[in-house]
């Protein structure tokens, strides 16, 4: 199968409410979408990781998360972050953005990925994706795609196979406002 057959596939699954892992900057990434609550509380539940912690959004480009975040926000975002990249913001959100991404917080993590496979599975859908790192909580993250199937037994919808980026681990998240880091890359 060629590449852009498998990432056809992975958004299928997105729309039927699935989750699916991929290749990310520094590891494997579990992702979804982010309006359909019951599959972002099923990735959770794989995790073991609790609701209140949040989750990254990641997209091809700024203008799919201005349903989520305000336009003052946005301008500033765009005059620090080094986009596209391995680089993750928590930004002020609308109240609408979904409790369940946000973790009950009034901020969002977005990042504008430049890693090809988790790039063209952003481009092919309309809304931000959910990228959290492919482990269960408090355990080091899927460095391949092999790994992702051991450590979630064949949980997983789908399985992207590809390479990570040179990162030696997850992006390094940032608060937008202050400029200090939540955690370092």
């Amino acid at each position: 199968m060629n590449h852009q057959l498998h990432i056809r596939i992975a958004v299928k699954k997105l729309y039927q409410r699935q989750i699916i892992a991929y290749p990310t900057e520094g590891v494997y990434g579990l992702g979804c979408l982010p309006g359909e609550k019951h599959t972002v509380l099923r990735l959770l539940s794989l995790k073991q990781r609790s609701q209140k912690k949040g989750l990254i959004l990641i997209s091809d480009a700024i203008d799919k998360f201005t349903d989520l975040i305000e336009d003052k926000w946005m301008a500033l975002l765009l005059s620090r972050a080094d986009w596209p990249g391995p680089e993750t913001w928590v930004v002020p959100a609308k109240q609408r953005a979904p409790k369940w991404i946000t973790g009950g917080k009034s901020t969002l993590a977005i990042r504008i990925t430049n890693h090809p496979i988790a790039r063209s599975i952003c481009a092919s859908i309309d809304v931000p994706l959910v990228s959290t790192s492919a482990n269960r909580a408090n355990h080091p993250p899927a460095c391949s795609s092999l790994a992702v199937r051991c450590i979630f037994n064949n949980k997983i919808d789908y399985i992207l196979h590809g390479k990570i980026g040179d990162l030696a681990g997850p992006t390094p998240i940032r608060e937008l406002i202050s400029g200090s880091f939540v955690r370092n890359g």
